[in-house]
């Protein structure tokens, strides 16, 4: 971890969050649709939805091995990215208890 400055650190770990929420996402039946939808559309939220918990986790590894490569402004944009879902992921989250 020494090769890693400490904001892109810093940047990654905030990513992580959604690892520990992931459980819910699965089990916990975050946005199960209230009104009558098809298949279709439930399958679509139902991705949707789990798509905010794992791409942060993806972005994570991404940026770590992008900058390792050498690239510091696109790893620093790829965790960027992931952090922006992942306060997507927290405010949704937040929205179920309501």
């Amino acid at each position: 971890m020494k090769e890693f400055p400490r904001h892109i650190l810093i940047l990654a770990f905030f990513n992580l969050i959604p690892l520990f929420l992931s459980v819910f996402f699965l089990y916990g039946g975050i946005l199960a649709p209230q009104t009558e939808v098809g298949d279709f559309k439930r399958l679509l939220i139902y991705i949707c939805v789990q798509m905010l918990w794992v791409l942060p986790i993806a972005s994570t590894f991404i940026g770590l091995n992008q900058y390792r490569l050498g690239y510091p402004k696109r790893a620093g944009l790829t965790l960027l990215v992931g952090n922006a879902l992942t306060i997507a992921c927290i405010v949704l989250f937040g929205m179920s208890f309501y």
